[in-house]
């Protein structure tokens, strides 16, 4: 694995001429540039180790009326339920594990999946 960040600026140079398929270079103007030029043209096996932001919260299945469902916002959209309120309501039945939603004078019976 090639780490931009611990190479030397010779190692750099090399590393980009090799893999740029541009012309040949001599030097990079500042430290900066050169990693980011060579950062580009890393592998992306090799840029997955990099630690990533996390986006939002794991999903946690739902049982409502019998049906599984991958995700409270997957059984909001599929029983046509206001996409809106699914963020509130999700975590209020994380907290208690079996809740009731009611929209348009109806109750739908949601159930956490252990």
């Amino acid at each position: 694995m090639f780490d931009v960040t611990k190479a030397k600026m010779a190692e750099l140079v090399t590393y980009y001429n090799a893999n740029s398929g541009k012309p040949a270079i001599k030097k990079f103007a500042d430290r900066k540039t050169a990693e980011r030029r060579v950062a580009a043209l890393v592998p992306a096996a090799d840029k997955s180790k990099k630690p990533s932001k996390a986006k939002g919260t794991m999903k946690s299945k739902v049982i409502v009326d019998g049906i599984e469902y991958r995700s409270v916002k997957q059984a909001f959209e599929k029983l046509k339920l206001p996409l809106g309120r699914h963020i509130g309501f999700r975590m209020k039945l994380k907290a208690a594990g079996k809740l009731d939603f009611e929209h348009d004078d109806k109750k739908t019976t949601f159930k956490t999946v252990s």
